[in-house]
């Protein structure tokens, strides 16, 4: 047994390394913990608040008093890695015997910025809660700025290019504590100087700082006009509330007597001054951070923090605080860190603390494996990478150990084709990358062609692309007709405004001002002028869906634009798949942008994309727990593990990325070097461009070298790294990149590598037309490869044409020769059969869903509630925990079936229910309730014939099961016990209902075949329906009758009910005995009825995809969700209080007005048929309804109206009772027999 604190062995699962036990032990000073990737650091930092939680509670005596885990503070970068460091630490707390609730602090910095703003906020006039906007709203604000001003330097024509601009010299500002004063001061003070350098560059980007700094001034300005603040303002707004306050600082001293700072090497210089402000002086803070993961610079974050930290948060007696090592790697095998170290040696001294700095391996992890890999073009690399998985994944790996980490997102397409054909799933992460996929891009070139008249590059995607393919000479056609008009114009134009005239010139010419004139364009062949028409009229429709919210709006692009159709006409059913978790990814993202104030408006989304950083947006969004391939930049995977780790395209220009983010000799939007606090560590301008240049460009590669010693040190057992010659169709074949030139010499130097070289340069890309391979006609063959002599434009094609004429085209079997055509017939019987088994497969395969072909009753009953609730819970069902309902449901059907069948027992007489929370509160017991309402019923002194007997039903194509609770038998000629003295209905009406119900319910009366049918009608009561009235069984369906006959005037006022199965003309009342139809055509019929309507081909999604195949009508409420409209037919009466004891279920809403309106009627009621609307058989072997045709009746769609003499409020409170608001009776179809 060592010294170790046996609490602290338990909770890292092992005595701690020398090194780990140096930096948990250490006395209350501040220190710097200089961690290696995988060494453990967060089980450091929570087995240190174990540490001092046990020198505070004297469980060992370290010679200080310790600190009480309340009063630490924890500080980390993200929200993720908050909750991590969160668990980690309650989990080590466990340990120890303390109170509840005894646990650190634990924020991110910007939540604690935050809440230094909300205590002390008011001392510099900032009101608490001030709300935050996004990066997204951000750049909505500084779009409006842009409106307020106008430049002279600055160049405007390229909104987001400018907009990306001020939000970058805001950022800069932000993270170095700069106000816009001081950069237009320093500029201005430096013009004349910059006037006699060589270059004319660094004076004109002075000029245009100027203005920018203004624009900067001018956005902050328009924040406080609207009360809101940014990420950035808190962390300033925090430093000057320190700095003018000293005794803020005062107070969070005393209250966190020790702090832990993690990611220290992520932090911008603006959060570190804030950090000194507080703690510094002494206090015990411990910085956390690896100097070589310092990947974030080009948005703040500093080296030169973690750097300084001994300087800037020195001991009380003044002197530099101490830094610890952590190098021991608990990830990663051997070799994998060996080519880790390999890239990262090369940073010179001034950018790491240690310059000797190595990992060092934990022996239980072993070696790993390493591969270095190149090949002829990125193709071959992107499919070997697909086929390495392939290959894991058949060995056993899960996809979601499998994560491919991309310097740059335009080697994202190529790998999305590479996994599609492979069929392996593949998650891309983050929203830049998201738009960089064809399926995507297709979408937002849609959406660009609807939000901007001037879209041309949009507009020329979508008529050359796949679906209309309008050739280049009736495009060219276009064009000049665009031209001319717009010279006619400018011609008129210049006679006005002569003075104008080099303005005039620069105007651009729309296409979509052609699609409107298609008649007056010349030229233009049939196919392309019918393929424009239509393209005009769609493009049309899309304008005015533009006024829909965003997400709607995209998710209607999608249904239109075929992508759908095409996906689901893909083969390849698991890439058709990833391709619409993609376009369901993007949605969410859409759904996740929200503006500043109002609506989101899709210019301002439009807006928000092209503003995204190509290769280095670091995006909030984490992988998801679904089992596919994870695929991400590098600057994404920050924070993350995987067993397996590919990093391709190490290529020049692509990995390093040498490319220089801020020059300020060049750029206006790049901070003058001056002024940034970390100017120690970049080079100084004097003089010389290019020298300056170079010096910058070595600043990149530094930063590269750390961005791939992330993502290689992200890989636990094995690590792929290749490299390419040709990367796209370029002229120039790209050499390799310096970190896999080096990366190869490190595998043939130590052998701890494979090494794999495939192909050798070739004077020409072998990559050049590869795209043009993949364009096709629409429809046409999915992939090159379908095409051959049989079907020359592809199998699809040919597969569609068939199926419209009902056979193979004779011209496609002309091509055959007579033994291959022999062949071909011999072989169509075996292939169809082989079709019908693909089919089938595909079907098992897909994730296409649609409705149950078994529906239960309690299914129906939800459908008709709500159709959101009966797709979660019957088709795509999700987990069900059974609440306090349910169990009172069970123990009280229980309890009946027990008093029906005699089976009480003394116990029983005596027991009393379990009391629930409501009978703990004193009110009436649910459970109580039912039984005295059971009790109360005809029903407690009668004995059931069968208790709990199932059924099946036939109904409108699907299978209705359920469970009838009791089946009661009465005396023969007695239908049901009459209700407020209401006389029995004459023998005949009864007969003409009963055979009526004969040929709607044969399943039903099936079923119950073998009950004793000559004495006893069969009635039942149906789990979850209506106890009073109790309708006679049908299996599901209950018909029933009037009482008495309805009055005209009565029926004038019963509210509309659609009965499609009953009514449509096919599949109403069909039988051997027309005597019996032409009755039920003359007099009018009362059926009682109870039976949801169900609809076929639902596809229900988070984001509104609809069935094209059975569209939807405009919907009467949010709630409501109906299917195709049936015919209406008058006659559901209201029951309420006169009713013949018959119950209804209404959903009431709200209009504008505030009344209430009925927007769901179901379950029970009276159905009155008028004569004439039943089919009628006809010699012409046509069913006709009221001597209309089926083709010709028309559904009528009526929102409920009130009477003109009945008050709005008067009619709200109606239907809130149950009752309905009085409506006249439809208008009967043409030829039909007018209602009485």
């Amino acid at each position: 047994m060592t010294g170790y604190p046996r609490p602290i062995v338990d909770f890292l699962g092992a005595e701690p390394t020398p090194e780990q036990w140096r930096a948990i032990s250490m006395p209350l000073v501040p220190y710097v913990l200089v961690a290696g990737a995988g060494s453990g650091k967060t089980s450091v930092m929570a087995a240190r608040v174990i540490y001092l939680g046990m020198a505070a509670t004297r469980l060992l005596d370290p010679g200080h008093d310790g600190v009480m885990p309340g009063n630490v503070l924890c500080l980390t970068f993200t929200n993720k890695a908050t909750e991590h460091l969160l668990l980690r630490i309650r989990r080590a707390l466990r340990t120890l015997d303390l109170e509840e609730g005894e646990e650190p602090e634990i924020l991110n910095y910007h939540g604690f910025a935050a809440e230094v703003l909300d205590r002390y906020g008011m001392l510099i006039g900032i009101e608490s809660g001030q709300r935050v906007i996004t990066p997204a709203q951000r750049a909505e604000l500084v779009a409006r700025v842009l409106d307020r001003m106008t430049f002279d330097h600055l160049t405007t024509r390229w909104q987001p290019t400018i907009v990306a601009n001020i939000l970058s010299l805001d950022e800069q500002l932000q993270n170095h504590v700069v106000e816009p004063h001081e950069v237009v001061d320093f500029n201005r003070s430096n013009l004349e100087r910059l006037k006699t350098a060589k270059s004319a560059d660094p004076h004109r980007a002075a000029l245009e700082r100027i203005e920018l700094a203004g624009a900067v001034e001018e956005f902050r300005r328009l924040k406080r006009e609207l009360g809101v603040i940014d990420f950035g303002d808190q962390i300033g707004l925090a430093v000057r509330i320190v700095r003018e306050h000293p005794e803020v600082a005062e107070d969070y001293r005393s209250r966190f007597q020790a702090v832990l700072l993690d990611e220290y090497q992520d932090t911008n210089h603006a959060q570190a001054m804030l950090m000194e402000g507080i703690f510094g002086r002494g206090h015990p803070v411990t910085a956390v951070g690896d100097p070589d993961q310092n990947i974030y610079g080009w948005r703040g974050a500093s080296l030169h923090n973690l750097l300084q930290f001994p300087t800037q948060f020195p001991n009380a007696d003044g002197t530099p605080s101490e830094k610890l090592p952590l190098y021991t790697n608990f990830r990663s095998g051997a070799r994998i860190l060996g080519a880790a170290d390999e890239v990262i040696g090369p940073l010179p001294a001034n950018q790491r603390p240690d310059p000797d700095k190595e990992l060092r391996p934990h022996p239980p992890n072993g070696l790993g494996f390493v591969r270095v890999a190149q090949y002829e073009h990125e193709i071959a690399e992107m499919q070997a990478v697909a086929d390495h998985v392939l290959e894991l994944h058949e060995e056993g790996v899960s996809w979601r150990d499998c994560a491919v980490l991309c310097r740059t997102h335009r080697l994202f397409e190529p790998l999305q084709l590479a996994f599609a054909d492979r069929g392996v799933p593949a998650e891309f992460i983050g929203l830049a990358g998201l738009i960089k996929l064809p399926e995507v891009v297709e979408v937002l070139a849609y959406a660009r062609a609807a939000a901007d008249p001037g879209g041309g590059v949009a507009l020329a995607r979508i008529l050359t692309g796949p679906r209309y393919r309008i050739g280049l000479g009736d495009l060219a056609r276009v064009a000049a007709w665009t031209r001319m008009s717009g010279f006619s114009f400018l011609d008129r134009l210049s006679e006005r405004l002569p003075e104008d005239e080099d303005l005039l010139e620069d105007q651009p010419f729309l296409i979509a001002e052609a699609l409107e004139h298609l008649d007056e364009v010349e030229g233009l062949s049939d196919e392309g002028r019918a393929r424009l028409e239509e393209f005009a009229a769609e493009l049309a429709g899309l304008r005015d869906a533009a006024r829909r919210p965003v997400g709607e709006f995209l998710a209607e692009v999608i249904r239109r634009s075929g992508l759908l159709a095409e996906l689901g006409a893909q083969v390849d059913v698991a890439a058709a798949t990833a391709r619409r978790r993609n376009l369901a990814a993007f949605l969410d993202q859409v759904h996740a942008f929200q503006p500043v104030e109002g609506e989101l408006t899709l210019r301002a989304f439009l807006d928000y994309v092209d503003s995204i950083e190509d290769d280095r947006e670091w995006s909030p969004v984490q992988p998801s727990e679904d089992d596919t391939v994870k695929v991400m930049t590098v600057h994404a995977a920050k924070g993350l593990e995987f067993d397996t780790v590919f990093v391709p395209g190490l290529a020049k220009d692509l990995f390093p990325n040498a490319r220089i983010q801020q020059n300020p000799m060049r750029k206006g939007s790049s901070l003058d070097i001056e002024l940034r606090r970390d100017r120690d560590l970049l080079p100084r301008f004097e003089g010389v461009m290019n020298r300056f240049v170079d010096a910058l460009r070595d600043q990149e590669v530094f930063e590269e070298r750390r961005t791939a010693y992330v993502a290689l040190t992200r890989a636990k057992r094995r690590l792929f790294l290749s490299s390419a010659i040709w990367y796209g169709e370029n002229i120039n074949a790209k050499t390799v990149g310096r970190f896999f030139t080096e990366l190869m010499t490190w595998a043939r130097r130590t052998q701890l590598a494979d090494i794999h070289i495939e192909g050798e340069e070739k004077e020409e890309n072998p990559l050049a037309g590869f795209r043009q391979r993949f364009v096709r006609p629409w429809p046409g063959p999915a992939r090159p490869d379908e095409a051959d002599a049989l079907f020359p434009h592809g199998w699809r094609r040919a597969a569609l044409e068939a199926a419209a004429s009902g056979e193979i085209r004779a011209s496609a079997l002309a091509t055959l020769d007579p033994a291959d055509r022999a062949r071909f017939e011999e072989l169509a019987a075996d292939r169809r059969v082989k079709a019908r088994h693909l089919l089938e497969r595909e079907a098992a395969t897909s994730d296409e869903v649609g409705i149950p072909a078994t529906v239960s009753v309690g299914g129906i009953v939800d459908y008709g509630r709500c159709p959101k609730r009966f797709y979660w819970s019957a088709v795509r069902p999700l987990p069900r925990f059974s609440g306090p309902a349910a169990r009172i449901g069970t123990d009280v059907h229980a309890w009946i079936e027990r008093q029906s069948s005699g089976q009480t027992t003394l116990i029983e007489l005596e027991e009393e229910p379990d009391l629930t929370a409501e009978e703990l509160a004193g009110q009436p017991g649910k459970i109580k309730q039912l039984r005295d309402a059971f009790l109360a019923s005809r029903f407690a002194d009668m004995t059931p014939l069968h208790a709990e007997r199932a059924f099946l039903l036939s109904l409108a194509g699907f299978t209705v099961s359920g469970r009838i609770d009791a089946i009661y038998g009465v005396p023969e000629g007695q239908d049901r016990p009459q209700a407020r003295g209401r006389p029995a209905v004459p023998g005949p009406a009864r007969r003409l209902r009963a055979r009526l119900h004969r040929r709607l319910g044969q399943a039903a009366r099936g079923a119950d075949a073998h009950l004793p049918v000559p004495r006893h009608r069969r009635r039942g009561v149906v789990r979850r329906g209506r106890r009073r009235g109790h309708p006679r069984s049908s299996g599901g369906m209950a018909l029933g009758h009037r009482r008495r006959p309805i009055r005209a005037d009565a029926r004038r006022a019963l509210p509309v009910v659609r009965l499609p199965v009953l009514l449509r003309a096919g599949e109403g009342v069909r039988g051997p005995d027309p005597g019996l139809q032409a009755r039920l055509a003359r007099q009018p019929l009362h059926l009682f009825l109870e039976a949801p309507v169900l609809r076929r081909g639902i596809e229900s999604t988070d984001h509104g995809f609809r069935d094209e195949a059975h569209p939807q009508p405009e919907l009467q409420s949010p709630r409501e969700e109906r299917g195709p409209e049936p015919l209406e037919v008058t006659g559901l009466e209201d029951d309420g209080p006169r009713g013949a004891g018959m119950a209804e279920r209404r959903i009431v809403d709200r209009d504008r007005r505030g009344a209430e309106y009925p927007v769901e009627t179901r379950h029970r009621g009276i159905l009155h048929i008028e004569p004439g609307l039943l089919p009628v058989p006809r010699r012409d072997g046509h069913d006709r309804v009221g001597g209309v045709g089926a083709a010709e009746l028309r559904a009528h769609r009526r929102r409920p109206t009130r009477p003109a003499n009945v008050p709005r409020a008067e009619a709200g409170r109606r239907c809130a009772r149950g009752a309905s608001p009085r409506r006249r009776a439809p208008p009967p179809p043409s030829g039909g027999t007018p209602s009485a």
